[in-house]
């Protein structure tokens, strides 16, 4: 029985790493209701805490921030938890902090909890939050240029040690996307060809959240170069396959790309409903990076 439960969380984890988040949730869900079947209701044995764990990581990805903040406090509240359960929800909590606007929190925990990780040989954990953190320093601005370039390049050397592949490519892509901000831009010539390489890799492995998020990156690009066009039908790709598959955070993200599209183009009535949306969107999951973006859009 315990080896059924394992199976399901293992699938929902693949599902996961794919980006098909309402398999995901649905395969943890059910290995919830069979573990709770084995261990009689206990919500304190780690078999518990580990699917929980994954599920509010599809949470945080289906933009449900509040419900992943609980189902991870949740597990912070049990006492003589594996250390490196306990570190993994630290880190997830700092990335909820970061999308709910507590930057500066989260940037600390990320760098505590990432040298922890190391210390334990965690090496695709360390990649993941190695990226969250490059991300969260690419937000901030050019002035942070140098810290998100050595987050993301200590990703991808923590991934290619493991041989997590489906890490680096992420990696590899926020490389790219800080080369699209202007914070390489020795790196401005390679931007297309790396993406090439970066959208193959999500299609071959049939992982649509790397998928989307290659239209996206190529989209902004072509919005900064003024090619309007093209970056309309990428931005409409990646909110297609976001809504698909419940990637709601790309979603809305997408959306007001979009928006910034559209106005670029003079489609002003279509643009201000599309920020709109995604503002709303955006004010429903507590995500308040596109609330700022939106806001300094108009301001």
């Amino acid at each position: 029985a315990e080896e059924i439960v394992w199976l399901y969380n293992e699938c929902g984890l693949f599902c996961l790493v794919q980006g098909r988040l309402d398999s995901a949730a649905g395969l943890f869900a059910i290995a919830l209701r069979a573990a709770k079947e084995i261990e009689g209701g206990d919500r304190h044995s780690a078999l518990w805490c580990r699917i929980h764990l994954n599920l509010a990581v599809a949470d945080i990805e289906r933009g449900r921030i509040r419900e992943a903040r609980k189902n991870l406090n949740a597990i912070v509240a049990i006492e003589d938890e594996n250390p490196i359960l306990r570190l993994l929800v630290r880190g997830y909590l700092a990335l909820v902090d970061h999308y709910s606007g507590n930057a500066d929190a989260a940037e600390r925990v990320f760098v505590e909890v990432i040298e922890d990780l190391d210390k334990y040989g965690q090496s695709r954990s360390v990649a993941i939050f190695s990226r969250h953190l490059a991300e969260l320093y690419r937000i901030k601005g050019p002035e942070a240029g140098p810290k998100a370039l050595a987050s993301v390049d200590r990703s991808i050397a923590a991934a290619t040690k493991g041989g997590h592949e489906d890490v680096r490519q992420m990696a590899r892509l926020s490389r790219v996307r800080l080369a699209i901000d202007r914070l390489l831009p020795e790196e401005a010539d390679y931007i297309p060809r790396r993406l090439d390489e970066i959208e193959k890799y999500g299609i071959d492995m049939g992982m649509p959240r790397l998928v989307a998020d290659t239209a996206y990156a190529r989209a902004s690009h072509l919005l900064r170069l003024g090619e309007t066009r093209h970056a309309t039908q990428l931005a409409c790709q990646c909110i297609g396959v976001a809504t698909a598959n419940q990637l709601r955070l790309r979603q809305m993200t997408a959306m007001a790309l979009l928006g910034r599209i559209c106005e670029r183009r003079g489609l002003v009535h279509a643009a201000r409903q599309l920020l709109a949306r995604a503002f709303e969107l955006a004010e429903n999951c507590d995500y308040s990076n596109v609330r700022a973006s939106v806001r300094r859009h108009h301001a």
